[in-house]
């Protein structure tokens, strides 16, 4: 089984005795833990560390919880890891019980960050959306942003002094609520002004597209 990324982990192990020659435990076999849902929509990120002892089958006998950002967090962590299958620890080329610390990191997308910062779906699949968006052959017509200087970004305070400046080119669906859903880059040269530009486009407000007088995508 290919295992995610996630688990890619760095074990942390007690000192070891520099008279046998000793191997860490390994995942084999696992599942990311689920992301507790109530802190996803509130963008809450956060780490779990798990205290796990795992015998010299690569069972583990026993784990709870040693430390967590969020009691929600550690509650994940621990069921994922009483699932997880190891490699066991080896000393002197014999498997061998093992008590580890695993830390797993939970942490989001900027679109999840974007989408629970600003309680709607910004970024949103092709299953919410309709069969049907307007194209400009159709509408012929621009639906600006409403609001004085509107497609001004507030240059970000970190980046004052810095000398970056650039203008911005977003693709995006305007829904009939006049909210901007799905915006894409049409070529971006500083990755530092990404993040602020969709902030900036997440919170405006659009005229509101119409074809045939009635509200459209």
């Amino acid at each position: 089984m290919k295992i995610p990324a996630l688990l890619a982990i760095a074990l942390c192990l007690p000192v070891l005795s520099l008279h046998a020659a000793k191997t860490h435990p390994q995942v084999i076999e696992g599942k990311q833990p689920a992301y507790p849902e109530d802190l996803k929509k509130q963008g809450t990120m956060g780490e779990a560390k798990i205290l796990t002892q795992i015998d010299a089958q690569g069972v583990v006998t026993e784990a709870s919880v040693k430390s967590a950002t969020h009691e929600a967090f550690g509650a994940a962590a621990l069921a994922a890891v009483k699932t997880w299958r190891f490699k066991p620890a080896e000393e002197d080329g014999r498997p061998v019980a093992s008590t580890v610390t695993i830390p797993l990191h939970f942490k989001l997308s900027m679109k999840e960050q974007i989408n629970a910062e600003f309680g709607r779906e910004v970024f949103v699949g092709p299953d919410q959306l309709p069969a049907k968006i307007h194209t400009w052959n159709e509408v012929k017509k621009w639906f600006p942003i409403r609001g004085k200087n509107a497609n001004r970004i507030p240059y970000p305070e970190e980046l004052k002094g810095s000398g970056i400046s650039e203008e911005i080119e977003i693709r995006c669906i305007i829904t009939p609520e006049g909210l901007a859903v799905n915006p894409t880059f049409l070529g971006l040269k500083h990755e530092q002004l990404a993040l602020p530009a969709i902030r900036h486009l997440a919170k405006a407000r659009f005229q509101i597209p119409r074809f045939e007088d009635k509200p459209v995508y």
